[in-house]
């Protein structure tokens, strides 16, 4: 498995919320061992499984990697529902991408408005991801 834009290493944790956790290739090597069924967001659980571990952990995933890295959360339209990913420094990143590649579709981006709680508030999901 892999993620778009993998690689950018310039990209540090502005925090250390998460010690070992410096850039986006090291949040996404924890994060292949974190990501369960329990840490999908519920209408897509029947869609995880160990080949297709990023399904349903967008939401989750660009909140946490906006807590560790700062930037932006966007959001895709698939048509099929949104799809998030993180805007860091001008450079996208999108460490679920991987549950996008089976999909077709016409992307419409829209700036997230962050009105929720970060994932490290968010004691179920976020303590499932625990590294």
């Amino acid at each position: 498995m892999s993620y778009y834009n993998h690689g950018h290493t310039e990209i540090k944790a502005v925090n250390q919320l998460y010690k070992g956790i410096e850039t986006p290739d090291d949040l996404y090597e924890a994060l292949l061992h974190c990501w369960t069924r329990e840490t999908c967001t519920a209408r897509l659980r029947n869609k995880y499984s160990e080949s297709n571990k990023t399904a349903g952990q967008c939401a989750i995933t660009a909140f946490l990697v906006q807590d560790i890295f700062g930037g932006e959360i966007r959001e895709l339209d698939t048509g099929r529902g949104l799809h998030c990913y993180n805007v860091i420094d001008g450079v996208a990143i999108d460490l679920t991408s991987e549950e996008m590649r089976a999909l077709s579709f016409v992307m419409k981006i829209i700036l997230c408005n962050r009105h929720v709680k970060p994932a490290w508030q968010k004691p179920r999901r976020a303590n499932a991801m625990s590294f």
